[in-house]
């Protein structure tokens, strides 16, 4: 056929076929896994002080199984998270993310103990200084449990109850 596009042998679309919008991975134009979401959570028990063991899905009969759901409908090999109370935390699998790799990697960025700069900016102001060994879970909220991933703007941010 004259003017069609030429068959492509190794499954890429090429113009005019191929699609116009990329997928923007800081969120907004694809959908997380239900239990990561503000709505989801209310099903999800997990203090992100504790282990992924301790993580309650409830009615749920085997958690695991949605640990290792894709975190996205789309493979994303990184999914950034904003915290209103500190850094960016960069969620990363290289075979695509999954629900227990943002539960543990949120876990593991919280539970840090602070640098001499972060617990400067912690705990400025007249105090006797900060106390030693002090973990992020410290400072943000005295009962961490995980609330959703709320999309604003073009990123995900983390909700704490």
């Amino acid at each position: 056929m004259l003017g069609a596009p030429a068959p492509n042998i190794y499954g890429l679309m090429t113009p005019p076929t191929s699609p116009t919008k990329k997928r923007n991975l800081h969120g907004g134009t694809f959908n997380l896994h239900p239990c990561l979401t503000e709505a989801g959570a209310a099903h999800v028990h997990y203090h992100l002080g504790q282990a992924l063991q301790s993580i309650q899905f409830r009615g749920a009969p085997n958690p695991e199984a949605i640990l290792c759901q894709s975190a996205t409908d789309t493979n994303v090999t990184t999914l950034p998270i904003h915290l209103s109370f500190g850094p960016e935390i960069h969620i990363t699998n290289p075979n695509g993310v999954q629900v227990g790799d943002v539960f543990h990697q949120l876990h593991v960025e919280l539970s840090r103990r602070l640098s001499a700069r972060e617990m400067a900016g912690a705990f400025a102001g007249p105090s006797q200084g900060p106390p030693q060994n002090t973990r992020m879970l410290d400072v943000i909220v005295a009962t961490p449990y995980f609330a959703g991933l709320t999309l604003r703007g073009n990123s995900w941010y983390l909700q704490l109850r």
